[in-house]
């Protein structure tokens, strides 16, 4: 992890901060150029999602968008639980 961080921060698109609280420990932020460039990515990924999408037929892409309607809530609830602790006998087999 430490090689990555160096690494990002060479290339200016991280900074490292004192923590506070705890000497032993620094903490990282994003710099204006490593805001950047995650903009331009998810932009260039959104472009070519959209380019994809135009390939479907039109059942395809309606089928598609329900699909996302019905998934978007349960992954919403996945994501709100992940750091809840997992009762073994609760989970569905």
């Amino acid at each position: 992890m430490t090689q990555l961080i160096q690494r990002l921060e060479r290339q200016g698109l991280l900074t490292r901060l004192a923590d506070p609280d705890d000497g032993r420990v620094a903490l990282v932020d994003i710099t204006e150029a490593g805001q950047a460039l995650i903009d331009e990515r998810t932009q260039t990924r959104r472009e070519r999602l959209a380019a994809l999408i135009t390939t479907l037929s039109p059942e395809d892409q309606a089928a598609l968008a329900l699909s996302a309607h019905v998934a978007l809530p349960i992954l919403q609830r996945l994501v709100e639980n992940a750091d809840a602790p997992v009762d073994a006998s609760e989970v569905v087999k």
